[in-house]
Order: structure tokens, then C-alpha cells, then sequence
């Protein structure tokens, strides 16, 4: 069983209370709020985190305390292409910054304090700064 799995496991019952709306709307910044909802994101000490409005989350995720998903220039024209787009069944631990025009695959994790600032592949694992591929799920074999 993957890491992603186990999370998955342990997390897939925890879903956001009025109390933990109302904390996440006194302690962190998140544009919308009802579209993170609805992804069923799992916020895991939810304090200091700053998401975009135009930024897209998928279904499933792991966000940690002191995250900032956004883009990259302060003018918010509203675009989606100039956002992060981060795929399903993520995890992001405390401290990462995601920021800019970049796509995040499925099924990846991003380390402490990581920096992206650049596309990762779906089933990666990514840390540092800037952001690094620690690890990828092999491609698949071909079909016969």
C-alpha cells in the first residue's frame, strides 16, 4: 500500500465541520472556500494557509498548516491558466509554496518548506528549493 493510500485511509472520514469553517476562515486566507469543500480537502492544522480563488484543487486532498498555493504576480486578473492547478489525492506538508502557471499531477507529494515554481508529474515525490523530483511511479508497459 502506497503512502498516498494510507493517508487516504486515515484521513477519508474527516471532512470540514461549521467549527473548522469558521477557523479556517479566522486563521487562514482561502478564496473559495466552497470549491475546497466540495474536493473534499483535508486540512490538517489548518493555520496560515493562503489558497487562491483561481487556483484549481482536486478531489481528496492533504493540505498542512503554513501553505500558500497562488500566482505568481500580485494583479489578480482572474485566469486559471495563470494559477496552480494541483491534481487528486495530493498531499502538501507544512510550509510548501506553490506558485505560478504550474500543473501538480495526481497522486503526488510536496515536502516541507518545497518551492514549486514548475510542472510536477503525476505520482511524484518533490522537495526542496527550488522543487526537485525525488521519486516517480515507473511508466506503465505498453499495451500488447
Amino acid at each position: 500500500m502506497s503512502m498516498i493510500d494510507r493517508l487516504s485511509s486515515v484521513f477519508k472520514d474527516v471532512r470540514i465541520t461549521a467549527k473548522d469553517e469558521e477557523q479556517l476562515k479566522t486563521l487562514c486566507y482561502i478564496g473559495d472556500l466552497d470549491q475546497i469543500k466540495a474536493a473534499q480537502t483535508h486540512f490538517i492544522l489548518p493555520v496560515g494557509v493562503v489558497i487562491s480563488k483561481f487556483c484549481h484543487i482536486g478531489s481528496n486532498c492533504v493540505i498542512y498548516q503554513n501553505v500558500t498555493i497562488g500566482g505568481k504576480d500580485m494583479i489578480q486578473n482572474g485566469n486559471p491558466k495563470d494559477y496552480p492547478q494541483i491534481g487528486d489525492n495530493c498531499i502538501i506538508y507544512p510550509g510548501a509554496f506553490i506558485v505560478g502557471p504550474i500543473k501538480i499531477g495526481n497522486n503526488c507529494v510536496i515536502g516541507a518548506n518545497t518551492v514549486v515554481v514548475s510542472d510536477v508529474p503525476d505520482n511524484s515525490i518533490v522537495g526542496g528549493n527550488p522543487a526537485k523530483i525525488f521519486s516517480k511511479a515507473p511508466a506503465a508497459a505498453p499495451k500488447a
